[in-house]
């Protein structure tokens, strides 16, 4: 979570989930066990290595953190 002054607290992830491509910025969540989906997030504030998810993922998703980038990577070819 990331404390933002207002009522309603927002999921936070570290920062090195985040996969930015432009204007554009996306997490990899687990679906499933060892099965995950690329999805569209809206970033917020950043505040100590986490980033404020304003859109796009639920409390309690479960994000790849270690090693994103990579299977972003292999994911695109």
């Amino acid at each position: 979570k990331i404390v933002t002054g207002v009522d309603e607290p927002s999921p936070g992830v570290p920062v090195e989930a985040v996969i930015r491509e432009g204007d554009l910025a996306v997490v990899w969540v687990e679906d499933e066990p060892m099965v995950f989906r690329r999805r569209k997030v809206k970033l917020g504030l950043e505040q100590e290595g986490r980033v404020q998810i304003r859109d796009g993922l639920r409390a309690g998703d479960l994000v790849l953190v270690r090693g994103a980038i990579f299977v972003d990577n292999e994911s695109q070819q």
